[in-house]
C-alpha cells in the first residue's frame, strides 16, 4: 500500500485480522468499507478510523450478500 491510495472492502472488519487490516489501510491514507455482523463494532472502528465506513452484513448469508 506504500505510496498508493484507494478504496478497499474488508470482510470481518469489526475485529481481529480484518480490523487490523482496516486500521493499516486508514493509517496509509486509504478509504475503506468494512463488513461485519456487529453494528456496534463497525461503528467503533469508524470512530477510531474515520476513513473507514462500516456495512452490516453476514457474508455467510447469500441473500444478505446479494443485497449488499
Amino acid at each position: 500500500m506504500s505510496g498508493q491510495t484507494g478504496h478497499a472492502l474488508v470482510t470481518g472488519g469489526g475485529s481481529g485480522i480484518g480490523r487490523a487490516i482496516a486500521a493499516a489501510m486508514s493509517d496509509a491514507g486509504w478509504r475503506g468499507t468494512i463488513v461485519g455482523r456487529s453494528r456496534e463494532r463497525l461503528e467503533q472502528v469508524h470512530a477510531e478510523q474515520p476513513l473507514i465506513e462500516g456495512l452490516v452484513c453476514d457474508v455467510g448469508d447469500e441473500e444478505a450478500v446479494g443485497r449488499m
